[in-house]
């Protein structure tokens, strides 16, 4: 999902999923899952196999984020520019897409590091275990998000320009929701809804931050026909 300020600025967050590599046997790659949005709906409706699931997010200035899942905040952190993947929650514990039906608890170790671009802040309120002492506070304000399965909601808001002097944009705060579903429940749920689908967007290219910086106007050059001279307007 791509969101875009008053001054062009782009901030794309998506869900991301694990799958196996084609070209390397046992490796496992960040994919974006198969998904669609309807007419007057902010929701995005994702298909994700039950297991770990992330966030990729992309910007060039950085972003600070809440992130909650099943109604309950998991996480506050500040992602630094460029394209960062958010993986564990506040306690060091896989994002989970999990089958409500399936009372089996797999046990996944914890781990207290974060990838290097992510920094824990301390959350708004506490249903989010402290990231430890002297940890810079969160700026977001907490949210009521409902208890629904598979409801992974996002607040999120750029960083400050530092190449800005003076005056700063608004800051605004992007809510997304991302509604994860099984692979058959997502199709069965898509055929009754085609007549209200949103045409999607091209995806921003991960490996082209230029793609999230606001367009230049092109330059046009002219020939001309009598000399041959060059001319750039």
């Amino acid at each position: 999902m791509k969101m875009t300020d008053s001054i062009g600025r782009t901030l794309s967050i998506d869900v991301v999923h694990r799958t196996d590599s084609l070209n390397e046997p046992g490796k496992k790659l960040w994919t974006r899952p198969l998904e669609y949005n309807l007419e007057h709906s902010g929701v995005t409706y994702c298909a994700v196999p039950h297991g770990a699931v992330g966030l990729r997010v992309m910007s060039r200035l950085g972003a600070e984020l809440l992130v909650y899942q099943d109604g309950k905040l998991l996480i506050a952190a500040k992602i630094e520019k460029g394209v960062q993947y958010l993986e564990r929650d506040a306690e060091g514990n896989l994002l989970m897409f999990r089958d409500p039906a399936d009372k089996t608890v797999v046990n996944v170790p914890a781990e207290k590091s974060v990838n290097d671009g992510i920094t824990l802040l301390e959350a708004p309120s506490t249903d989010v275990a402290e990231a430890g002492d002297g940890s810079e506070p969160s700026t977001l304000e907490p949210k009521q998000i409902p208890n629904e399965p598979g409801l992974l909601f996002v607040v999120a808001r750029l960083a400050k320009d530092p190449e800005i002097v003076g005056h700063q944009p608004p800051d605004i705060e992007y809510e997304l929701e991302f509604q994860l579903r099984t692979i058959p429940d997502h199709m069965a749920a898509l055929a009754g809804s085609l007549s209200k689908m949103v045409v999607p967007e091209l995806p921003p290219d991960c490996n082209d931050l230029v793609s999230l910086t606001p367009p230049e106007r092109p330059s046009v050059t002219f020939v001309c026909s009598c000399t041959g001279c060059k001319s750039k307007r």
